[in-house]
């Protein structure tokens, strides 16, 4: 996901709360000061499929903003 980040194409990292300060110690590791870990409960192999659904719908709104931002700004006009 860095070859992506370093073209100015945004990600966005999902794992569970186990491995969040992972994740983002691996992102600044490389250089991405300020890219952000989206969180969901761990562990989940044990739950339903609703609770799964229920926690990405929750995790949704973050995820897409990451998406769709650039450094604060509308990945449109980062772009241009």
């Amino acid at each position: 996901m860095s070859v992506l980040e370093a073209k100015g194409i945004p990600t966005a990292t999902v794992c569970t709360t186990r491995f969040a300060y992972e994740a983002a110690e691996q992102w600044r590791a490389l250089g991405y000061r300020d890219h952000a870990v989206v969180e969901v409960r761990h562990p989940f192999g044990h739950l339903g499929s609703d609770a799964v659904i229920a926690d990405g719908a929750r995790v949704l709104p973050d995820v897409a903003r990451l998406l769709t931002t650039v450094g604060g700004k509308d990945a449109a006009d980062a772009a241009t």
